[in-house]
């Protein structure tokens, strides 16, 4: 079975501003990766979304958020726990 790599996160991984060319456009190359990154995201909306979230059999997740956080000026005691509670949800998810 091949393996299945999910990245979520924010603009970084969505590629906004660079023609959808971001880091895991060229990830994708060499590796099986569904890019569920969303430009704007914050670590309080991927951690509801994957709450919601179905698992569809990835292998992998990467995660790139918290950057949204601090430009809205979220401090960084919330922003360690929502990441906490993501890396939670992920492990309980397999």
């Amino acid at each position: 079975m091949e393996e299945i790599i999910i990245a979520l996160g924010d603009s970084i991984f969505a590629g906004y501003l660079a023609d959808g060319k971001s880091f895991i456009y060229h990830l994708k190359k060499d590796f099986n990766i569904e890019n569920k990154a969303v430009p704007g995201e914050s670590t309080g909306q991927l951690k509801d979304f994957l709450l919601d979230f179905k698992d569809e059999g990835y292998s992998h997740a990467l995660i790139h958020v918290g950057i949204n956080d601090f430009l809205q000026l979220r401090g960084f005691v919330l922003v360690k726990k929502n990441i906490r509670e993501i890396i939670k949800i992920l492990k309980e998810k397999n």
